[in-house]
């Protein structure tokens, strides 16, 4: 560097101590330049990492807040089925006092109110789920699972109930079926389920794993796969 310096020192026509002083000045002059660029590289990388940290913190607000609506969704989900065992029980206390409730008797009995299916945003596979666990559970009879499960739905879901007969809407099967055709949960649609989902916000490893298998499972059973390892490998080949 010094090289260059006095290089260019001897082409000014300088000597002595006045190429001394340009060279030392010179000297200086670069490394104040070398200075401010380190610290405006090292204002850029804080600024940079200021924005990375605002960036997560919006990102653990956000999976807080989703956590926060599936803890209060969950909770009143139990609520709903801690009423319902409870009216259940009553009911069955004044019908039949302490004989066994008939399977005659659950089918006719009141039927509580559920958390109706939000089209846009609960996902249809996982909704159904919930609510034939939730009937059985409860005791309902099947023939009054489509009648309840109607009064529950909205959007898409509701427009493909009522599109069907009379007849073919008391069929909590083929209901079922019609909600599936409509969301696309067909062999096609839970295999591109299973190759495109990910981690959701809020979704711990396990629930993930879970999904994935149920999605695979749903494939399998649409694409009628046998399980076994030929058949599973044939069908991702």
């Amino acid at each position: 560097m010094m090289e260059r310096l006095i290089e260019l020192g001897e082409k000014m026509n300088l000597e002595g101590e006045k190429l001394h002083e340009f060279v030392h000045e010179q000297q200086a002059i670069e490394r104040e330049e070398r200075a401010t660029e380190r610290g405006e590289r090292a204002k850029a990388i804080e600024r940079e990492e200021r924005a990375t940290e605002r960036e997560e913190r919006e990102r653990e607000r956000e999976m807080r807040r989703l956590q926060l609506e599936t803890e209060e969704r969950s909770a009143k989900e139990e609520l709903e089925f801690r009423k319902l065992e409870l009216e259940r029980k009553s009911s069955t206390k004044e019908t039949t006092g302490d004989a066994e409730m008939k399977p005659e008797v659950v089918a006719k009995a009141k039927l509580p109110k559920l958390l109706p299916f939000q089209d846009g945003k609960d996902d249809l596979d996982s909704y159904l789920q919930w609510f034939e666990r939730y009937a059985r559970t409860s005791g309902w009879a099947e023939d009054q699972w489509a009648p309840a499960l109607s009064t529950l739905l909205t959007g898409k879901a509701l427009e493909a109930y009522s599109r069907m007969s009379d007849a073919v809407a008391t069929d909590y099967g083929q209901l079922r079926e019609a909600l599936f055709r409509r969301y696309d949960l067909t062999e096609d649609g839970y295999r591109l389920r299973f190759r495109r989902s990910r981690p959701e916000p809020g979704e711990s490893p396990e629930q993930f794993i879970h999904r994935l298998r149920s999605y695979l499972g749903k494939w399998m059973t649409m694409s009628r796969t046998m399980n076994t390892a030929v058949s599973v490998k044939d069908l991702f080949i």
